[in-house]
């Protein structure tokens, strides 16, 4: 839809709306969400785009442009980790300044979920169905190790 809903975790209601970046386009292509503890960040993967918002008013503060489309999205430690939809890779991103500081593989078809657990960052994707996990001490993570599969229900 092109939104971004604040939801109540306690009883699932609506508590506010803010517009994506993309909203009112033909075909929103919003990705993912992060949280920083100030601010809201959005991929936006066929722009291959990643925006910081206001999380009051959907203002876009900053907007950072790559080469890759940025799918998932997760946020640590003034790093974002951004898992690149069409070749496979997570990229870590300096949040102040939008520079890629290092790249990994992952086992994922079209990396999707990202997530950090200290010091673990989590990924899955669309296929093999595999959770991946990095030791991303940030900004150095290594190769992801395949933790398990995951089943489709598809299969």
């Amino acid at each position: 839809t092109g939104r971004i809903f604040r939801i109540n975790p306690a009883d699932g209601s609506v508590l506010a709306t803010i517009d994506a970046p993309s909203f009112g386009d033909a075909d929103p292509n919003c990705g993912d969400l992060a949280w920083d503890g100030t601010y809201l960040w959005i991929t936006e993967y066929v722009a291959q785009q990643i925006h910081k918002l206001d999380p009051a008013t959907g203002a876009v503060l900053q907007t950072f442009l790559f080469s890759f489309a940025p799918g998932g999205l997760s946020y640590r430690s003034g790093y974002l980790a951004a898992s690149d939809y069409t070749d496979d890779m997570i990229h870590f991103i300096d949040a102040s300044t939008g520079n890629v500081v290092q790249s990994c593989a992952t086992s994922n078809l079209h990396a999707w979920g990202l997530e950090f657990t200290s010091p673990t960052l989590w990924n899955a994707g669309q296929g093999p169905h595999r959770l991946d996990f990095f030791d991303a001490q940030v900004p150095v993570a290594t190769q992801a190790t395949t933790w398990g599969r995951i089943k489709s229900r598809y299969e």
